[in-house]
């Protein structure tokens, strides 16, 4: 009985390894019948477009999104341009590299600088880095760019693009407010892996804190360029498949509650003094004008090339012009922050509108004498008279009357030593010299 049994399953995986066998011979005749048609039906036809045909996939940027003020000035927008680049699995081959270069620095006017940084850009480039664009010149005008597509056109490997340049038309009016951008570096690109190294991202600014909104979608082109590089057109290979065209898409439109107007006579009141101006509306706290001096020319440190002059000219001036003074720098509050004791001491009944401290023009407190800025004195002043006259001294008693706590916390209550939240980045939180401040 055993036997039979072993029989049985000896002639069950028998018919099982036949069925088997003709499935792999069956495969194998498809696969042999689809080789035999794609090598000699078709081989002629797939040669010819490998070898003289190749599908560019280019990138188009999208245009940064406008950053207009509350009337809709603009201060912030793109303009169309055009840039030059090569593509090194065609430009770059073997000798030829060189006297390529050689000549495509002398139709560009290109320094000594940047072609050896071009070649050793090419001379690193291996595997997919072959077929992508290295961008040469991207901020040519379109008269610009008709003075060398003529000298170019016939060169391997070079293509011309369409590009957008960021303009700032208030200039340094506004510079504080909008920022400026500039190429990503290995940090930012860390925060923002999804962007190309030539990729532009805000660098202050609304720039900056706004930059998923203004950076908008790109797109792409594709164009089929022969084994020299150069484009083809469509109608000489009408039977050549292209993908669709992704079109980009503009970024967002970011409308400030800056008034153009006043922010002009704000900056031009600056001018190249140091110093800082801010107004609010009263009723809604919307910030109406927003400056800082002196300012700096965000057209300039938004190109590719900065000049190092020019660089060296913003970051190493002791006004410091790069910083919004208005939001990323402290200052002592002087007499802005005489209405905080005010408030303080009719909360705490310490004082009364009516309530009079005699000002003699300076009073002294242990070792340490201050002064008002009246050295003459104000005599016995009220509250109305101390906040109209500015009385130094009326605050020195009043605050000694209040002590650290009471006026501390009521400081806080007034957002002092705390940010504002407005939506610039880098604010500084500023200081609240409270008990633990002063470490006591």
């Amino acid at each position: 009985m055993r036997i039979l049994n072993h029989l049985e399953e000896v002639k069950g995986i028998f018919t099982r390894s036949k069925i088997m066998y003709a499935i792999i011979l069956f495969s194998f005749i498809l696969l042999t019948m689809r080789m035999f048609w794609l090598q000699l039906y078709k081989g002629d036809d797939f040669y010819r477009r490998g070898k003289n045909n190749f599908i560019l996939s280019e990138k188009i940027a999208a245009a940064r999104g406008d950053i207009v003020a509350s009337d809709g000035t603009l201060l912030a927008t793109t303009k169309s341009a055009f840039k030059i680049s090569i593509v090194p699995l065609f430009f770059a081959s073997g000798r030829e590299t060189h006297d390529n270069l050689k000549r495509l620095a002398s139709i560009l006017h290109l320094s000594y600088k940047v072609t050896d940084s071009i070649e050793k850009k090419l001379n690193s480039c291996h595997g997919r880095c072959k077929y992508r664009p290295i961008t040469i010149l991207d901020e040519l005008t379109k008269t610009e760019l008709l003075k060398v597509v003529g000298y170019l056109s016939n060169m391997p490997g070079v293509i011309f693009s369409p590009f957008y340049t960021r303009s700032y038309p208030k200039g340094e009016a506004a510079a504080h407010i909008t920022g400026y951008i500039a190429k990503i570096n290995s940090r930012e690109r860390k925060q923002y892996p999804d962007y190309q190294l030539d990729s532009y991202i805000g660098k202050t600014g609304i720039e900056k804190s706004y930059e998923k909104n203004l950076r908008g979608t790109s797109g792409a082109i594709f164009h089929v360029i022969d084994n020299m590089g150069r484009k083809i057109e469509m109608s000489d290979i009408a039977d050549q498949e292209l993908p669709s065209s992704i079109p980009s898409v503009k970024g967002a439109t970011v409308t400030t509650s800056i008034m153009a107007s006043l922010q002009d006579e704000a900056a031009e009141f600056l001018s190249e003094h140091s110093g800082a101006i801010v107004v609010m509306e009263v009723e809604t706290g919307r910030v109406l004008t927003l400056a800082s001096g002196p300012s700096y020319n965000p057209n300039l440190l938004c190109r590719r090339v900065l000049p190092t002059m020019v660089w060296n000219q913003y970051s190493k001036s002791i006004l410091r012009p790069l910083i919004n003074k208005s939001v990323s720098s402290t200052f002592f509050p002087g007499s802005t922050f005489k209405v905080v004791p005010a408030m303080a001491g009719l909360y705490h009944n310490i004082i009364t509108p009516r309530k009079e401290y005699l000002c003699l023009g300076c009073l002294t407190f242990g070792r340490e004498t201050k002064c008002c800025w009246n050295r003459g004195g104000h005599g016995w002043v009220d509250l109305r008279q101390s906040l109209k006259e500015s009385c130094d001294i009326y605050y020195y008693y009043l605050s000694k009357d209040l002590g650290i706590d009471r006026l501390t916390s009521f400081a806080s209550l007034f957002g002092v030593g705390s940010v504002t939240g407005i939506d610039l980045p880098s604010e500084e939180r500023g200081v609240l010299p409270n008990r633990s401040w002063f470490g006591f």
